[in-house]
């Protein structure tokens, strides 16, 4: 590239960015932007999303996007697939006609430790049984059965394998006998589970599909679930998120009388026990006054609120926003939505009765629109 085209073309990114203040939801400016964007293919395919969700049937952003995706499979710089010139046109094809590339299917399971134990209950109780069968009395033979059928509840969720592809999500369970399958194209709502564990995708066919977030690899699903489908998160006006009553003061029921009983401990010999109580009192105190129970978005800006603080920050100032699982010492999962600022300060959030799921793809449809001004 010779001095004079560099020139040009910085004086053509600065006009762009004067533009996208003015107007931070200019199309034509920001199919723009991602042409000028060569050596940044991350930056590239954030503005492309972002396009996308402004305009689903954005023609030159869908090419952009679909060489971003052909680069990425070879490893390197592809010849483009079109000559289709930056500009804005119209199309009926879909939001979901292009789609990032899976290299090969996402297989997802419950951990091997939480199948062991499951497996292995079931075998050391149902075998025995099963032999003793021929010698058991009828009347017994009912219960027998009773008591199969309450052991089968916990293989029914740890024998779930989730099939994530570029196409669709499976999932079996019962070691194949159960299956459902939707195609990305056929989700019509996204609903969080039962308790909030996971996520309920509806077809328009009215097929429903369970996904647990004790999968291993769940983060990635909804990551991808996202990417699949932006429009299924609506980006309309301002949104705000508030937990319900028990989310926001439930555990004050908890708390208060353990800080009332933290006094008679300590004036009761072994004095340990006032100084334990004490310690997992401050913990839960601690925990609770910092936990957010409101989250707003509403233009440039995300707020939350807690008992004891506030955080602002601009979209400009968020370094990333992603789905992340941690495990307790039983291997129980539990999912956040996790913010992480310029500075490398992280955010968690969690216990909204939207769903993390639901959260996050909210969340990052906003910073994708909103980042790049």
């Amino acid at each position: 590239m010779t001095l004079a085209n560099s020139f040009s073309q910085l004086i053509l990114a600065k006009r762009v960015q004067q533009k996208l203040k003015t107007n931070p939801n200019d199309v034509d400016s920001l199919v723009l932007l991602a042409s000028l964007i060569k050596e940044d293919p991350a930056l590239k395919r954030k503005v492309v999303d972002r396009i996308l969700i402004l305009d689903p049937t954005n023609q030159a952003a869908r090419t952009i996007r679909l060489d971003l995706d052909r680069s990425e499979m070879f490893n390197g710089p592809v010849q483009s697939v079109s000559a289709v010139p930056i500009v804005q046109t119209s199309t009926t094809a879909p939001v979901h006609s292009v789609k990032p590339q899976l290299e090969e299917p996402l297989v997802s399971r419950y951990s091997i430790i939480h199948q062991i134990v499951v497996y292995g209950f079931v075998a050391f109780y149902l075998l025995p049984m099963i032999f003793m069968i021929p010698a058991m009395d009828t009347n017994v033979i009912p219960g027998f059965l009773l008591f199969f059928l309450v052991l089968m509840i916990p293989v029914w969720f740890v024998s779930a394998v989730a099939h994530v592809s570029r196409s669709d999500v499976k999932l079996t369970r019962l070691f194949g006998l159960y299956r459902r399958e939707i195609e990305w194209k056929d989700i019509q709502t996204i609903k969080p589970n039962l308790m909030g564990v996971g996520i309920k995708l509806t077809s328009v066919e009215g097929i429903s599909l369970r996904l647990s977030s004790q999968l291993h690899g769940y983060p990635r699903i909804v990551e991808i679930l996202r990417e699949m489908r932006p429009d299924l998160f609506s980006l309309k006006g301002s949104k705000t998120f508030r937990k319900g009553f028990w989310g926001k003061y439930g555990w004050f029921f908890l708390v208060i009388p353990l800080t009332v009983m933290v006094p008679g401990a300590f004036l009761t010999p072994p004095f340990i026990f006032g100084i334990i109580l004490a310690w997992i009192a401050y913990l839960f105190w601690k925990s609770i006054l910092h936990a957010p129970h409101t989250l707003k978005v509403e233009e440039n800006r995300l707020s939350a609120k807690s008992f004891r603080s506030k955080l602002e920050l601009s979209a400009g100032q968020i370094k990333d926003i992603r789905v992340i699982s941690i495990r307790n010492r039983r291997g129980v999962a539990k999912s956040l939505v996790q913010i992480t600022d310029n500075d490398g300060n992280e955010f968690t959030f969690t216990g909204f009765p939207e769903g993390v799921e639901i959260m996050y793809g909210y969340l990052q449809n906003w910073w994708n629109q909103n980042r790049i001004v």
